[in-house]
C-alpha cells in the first residue's frame, strides 16, 4: 500500500496545450480512488505522470514522501492497467504472468508460487495452459491485471480497463475488480469516463475538467452536495434538470416569467436579492401533482407540457416542457400520461439546488 500526494501537479504539450492545471491531491493508503471525466480532460495524462510514463511541467508527485520526479518507472513500483490488454500473443497465459518476474530474475519456485497465487486471485487457474487468441476479452483483461498484480505493487492504476468490453462483461469484471481491492488492500487509481463505473467501485471520486480537478468527494456527496452546476449536471442519470431563474427583491423564486415558492423562511437567501440563479432539480424528486388535492407547502409547483415517454421497466422516464426548456422526471410506471397534454410538477423545496448563474457554484442548499 502506498500515501500518494500530488503538488500543484502541472503538464504542458508543446508549450501551449494543458494536460494538467495545478492539480493538487492526496491518495490514502488502500484507498480506491475513481478520476471520472470525459474525454480529453487529463485523466489519463495524470495516471501515466503517476507511473513515471511522463514527467510534469511543475509540481511535485510524493509517494510514500518521497518525490518521485526524475525516478524511473520501473523504480517506483507501479503497475498500470491499460485501455489494451498489451498481453504478448505467443505466450501462454501462465508465460504472460511469470513475464515480469523472469525479468526481475526470480527463482522459478517463487515464479510457480505467485503464478499459483495470482491466477486463483483473478480467476485464471483453469487457463494456465492457453494463449491469448484462445481467451475472450473477458479473460484477456484478467491476464492483463494477473500480470501487473503479481508484481505485488505499491500502486494499482487502471487506465480505463473495461471500455472495450460489453455491458455484461464490464459489470461482471467491476466486481472482480472491487473483491481484487477488497482482497489485496493495494492503493487504486482508476480512470473511467462511465458515472455508473465509477459510483460502483470509488471510496472518492475526482471528478475532473480541461485539465482541472473540480471536486473529489465520495459518491454521495458528489450527488447530494455538488460543488458547481457542473458538477450537478455531470454526476447522476439522467442529468440534473437546470432552469434559469431569479430571486427577487421579496425572495421569491421565478422561474420564466412565474412565481413557483417563497424563500423567505431561508434567511440565508436575503444576500442573494434580485439575483440571477440556476434551478437544479434531479428527476427522481419531480412529482406529478394530484388534481383532487392542494398542492403541498414548501414545494415548487411548474405547469408543463408532456412531450415523450420513455419506459424504464418499473418507471418512465418523462420528458415535459416548460417554458422552451426542458425536465426530465421519473413517474411510476402505472401513472398513466397523455403526450402534449399540461401537468403540474413538484419538487419539494428541500430537494431544489441554486447555482450561481453564470458562475455555477452551488449557493443553496
Amino acid at each position: 500500500m502506498a500515501f500518494i500526494e500530488l503538488k500543484g501537479l502541472t503538464k504542458h504539450f508543446d508549450g501551449r496545450m494543458v494536460g494538467l492545471d495545478h492539480l493538487d491531491l492526496q491518495i490514502s493508503q488502500g484507498e480506491f480512488l475513481v478520476i471520472l471525466g470525459s474525454s480529453g480532460c487529463g485523466k489519463s495524462t495524470l495516471l501515466r505522470l503517476i507511473a513515471g510514463l511522463e514527467q510534469p511541467t511543475e509540481g511535485d508527485i510524493m509517494l510514500d514522501g518521497k518525490s518521485m520526479l526524475g525516478v524511473p518507472p520501473k523504480n517506483r513500483n507501479v503497475a498500470m492497467v491499460f485501455q489494451e490488454y498489451a498481453l504478448y500473443p505467443h505466450l501462454t497465459v501462465k508465460e504472460n504472468l511469470a513475464f515480469p518476474l523472469k525479468m526481475k530474475q526470480m527463482k522459478r519456485a517463487v515464479i510457480e508460487s505467485a503464478i499459483a497465487d495470482t491466477a486463483k486471485l483473478v480467476g485464471l487457474s483453469e487457463l494456465l495452459a492457453r494463449k491469448p487468441k484462445q481467451l475472450s476479452g473477458g479473460q484477456r483483461q484478467r491476464v492483463a491485471l494477473g500480470r501487473a498484480l503479481i508484481r505485488q505493487p505499491k500502486v494499482f492504476l487502471f487506465d480505463e480497463p473495461l471500455s472495450n468490453l460489453d455491458y455484461n462483461l464490464r459489470v461482471s469484471l467491476r466486481r472482480e475488480i472491487a473483491e481484487l481491492h477488497r482482497q489485496t488492500k493495494i492503493t487504486m487509481v482508476y480512470v473511467t469516463h462511465d458515472q455508473q463505473e465509477a459510483l460502483a467501485l470509488g471510496d472518492r471520486i475526482g471528478v475532473m475538467r480541461e485539465g482541472k480537478l473540480i471536486q473529489c468527494s465520495i459518491p454521495d456527496e458528489l450527488i447530494s452536495r455538488p460543488i458547481n452546476a457542473y458538477i450537478a449536471g455531470f454526476i447522476g442519470n439522467p442529468r440534473m434538470n437546470m432552469l434559469e431563474g431569479m430571486i427577487d427583491q421579496n425572495l421569491k423564486l421565478i422561474i420564466g416569467q412565474r412565481e413557483v415558492c417563497d424563500l423567505s423562511q431561508y434567511g440565508q437567501l436575503s444576500a442573494f436579492r434580485n439575483m440571477r440563479c440556476m434551478v437544479g432539480m434531479r428527476a427522481h424528486h419531480i412529482k406529478l401533482a394530484d388534481r383532487n388535492s392542494s398542492y403541498p407547502a414548501n414545494s415548487i409547483t411548474i405547469p408543463a407540457v408532456l412531450k415523450r415517454i420513455e419506459n424504464q421497466g418499473d418507471s418512465s422516464l418523462a420528458e415535459f416542457d416548460y417554458d422552451e426548456s426542458i425536465l426530465m422526471a421519473k413517474i411510476p410506471e402505472q401513472a398513466e400520461l397523455i403526450l402534449e397534454s399540461t401537468y403540474h410538477l413538484i419538487v419539494e423545496i428541500k430537494n431544489i439546488m441554486l447555482f450561481h448563474h453564470p458562475g455555477g457554484e452551488r449557493f443553496f442548499p
